[in-house]
């Protein structure tokens, strides 16, 4: 009995263990003045507020903004637009024509901190790989987060990236 105890003990620890560092190790990106997010290690820099990490499970992070003002859209015709219909509609048929091959099996419009949020599953069959969105709505601006998880990748992870998600 007390063998028993003891191996659950031991197992309750590491595993307790290991979740505390894999979160206190996150590496924290700023992407603009409003928004930061936690990587699992050094992001790289692809472009102007677009960053990138492989994490060591094989799960791909991004995290970038996309600043509708450049295209003419104030932040209030953005937030009266992000959740109608149409902008959804028109926001899916582009999210997968950059994406050939991605299915969206889910898009749910929520909130974050009162802002409007979509909140999409969906997958890429040919290389079997799980596709998780975020995307905030703050003022004129997108932030995206991106995780596509492999079916060996630890989704545990992917949740650590967006619970990170949060204000500077």
């Amino acid at each position: 009995m007390k063998k028993n105890m003891l191996t659950a003990a031991v197992v309750f620890v590491s595993f307790s263990y290991t979740s505390i560092f894999a979160q206190d190790t996150w590496v924290k990106q700023k992407l603009d003045e409003k928004i930061y997010v936690k990587f699992p290690k050094a992001p790289e820099a692809l472009g102007n507020n677009v960053y990138k990490v492989q994490g060591i499970d094989s799960i791909a992070y991004t995290a970038n903004t996309v600043d509708f003002a450049a295209f003419g859209l104030d932040s209030a015709t953005l937030a009266s637009m992000s959740e109608s219909d149409e902008f959804v509609n028109q926001f899916k048929t582009g999210f997968v024509a950059q994406m050939p091959g991605v299915e969206i099996k889910k898009l749910d419009i929520n909130k974050w901190n009162e802002n409007t949020c979509y909140d999409i599953e969906g997958e890429l069959a040919s290389k079997q790989l799980k596709i998780f969105i975020k995307c905030i709505f703050i003022g004129s601006k997108m932030y995206t987060f991106f995780s596509a998880v492999p079916p060996t990748g630890i989704l545990k992870n992917k949740d650590i990236f967006f619970s990170s998600i949060n204000f500077n």
